[in-house]
Order: structure tokens, then C-alpha cells, then sequence
């Protein structure tokens, strides 16, 4: 029995449904992106995403950590990177509402990093297992 095939199949199945589950969540933010928010909206959107979509950044961290296709200091440097957008586009409307910045750019600008980031660590996981 080959184990590598054991080892790879979960990690490649995790990557293909963290990729569906992005791709859809970017045309549901861009089918309500019309909507009014209130504070209540914007509590009730981001506490689910801090804690999933972390949780999902940090699981997919370790793999890459773990890769020998990247350096570690590369790899970190853009799980950090990928962190730190992932932050502040969850607090985006936050900001937008507290702030009065004007509508949408900066939820447009850190959700492009994102998903920049995140399908580049994606890809190099995929190529990496």
C-alpha cells in the first residue's frame, strides 16, 4: 500500500474544497455587496469568519510549513501576509461604517489580497504534497 497516496488524497481533497468554498463566498459577497449593513450584519458575518477561516489558514499554514518547495521564510511571510488580509477585510465594513471611508474600496482591495494570497498558498500547497 502506498502511504504517500494516503498522505496526499485528504490534503488535495481539503485544498479543492477550500478552493470551492472561496469561490463561492466571493459571489455571495459580490451578489449582496448592494445591501446596507448594520452593526448587528457586520458582528454576525465576522465572528463565524475569524474562527473558520483561521482555523482553515492555520491548518493550511502547516502543510506549507512542512513543504520542502518554498523556503520556511518565504512560506511564513506569506501565511502572514495571507493573516493579516484575512483580518482586516473581515473588519472592512467595520471600518467603512466607523470610519466613513468611501464605500466598498477597501473591502475591494483586501478582498482581492486575499484571495490573491489565498490561491497562491493553495497552488503551492497542491504542487508542494
Amino acid at each position: 500500500m502506498n502511504f504517500l497516496l494516503l498522505y496526499t488524497l485528504p490534503i488535495r481533497y481539503m485544498i479543492l474544497f477550500s478552493l470551492a468554498i472561496f469561490s463561492s463566498g466571493v459571489w455571495l459577497f459580490i451578489l449582496s455587496s448592494d445591501t446596507p449593513k448594520s452593526m448587528h450584519n457586520i458582528i454576525e458575518i465576522a465572528t463565524p469568519h475569524l474562527f473558520a477561516m483561521g482555523a482553515l489558514l492555520f491548518l493550511l499554514a502547516h502543510f506549507l510549513l512542512f513543504s520542502t518547495l518554498l523556503s520556511q521564510k518565504k512560506a511564513l511571510v506569506l501565511v502572514v501576509v495571507t493573516y493579516g488580509l484575512l483580518f482586516v477585510n473581515i473588519f472592512a465594513y467595520f471600518l467603512i461604517d466607523t470610519l466613513g471611508i468611501a464605500p466598498l474600496w477597501l473591502k475591494y482591495i483586501t478582498l482581492g489580497g486575499f484571495g490573491s494570497c489565498f490561491v497562491l498558498l493553495l497552488g503551492l500547497l497542491w504542487f508542494s504534497v
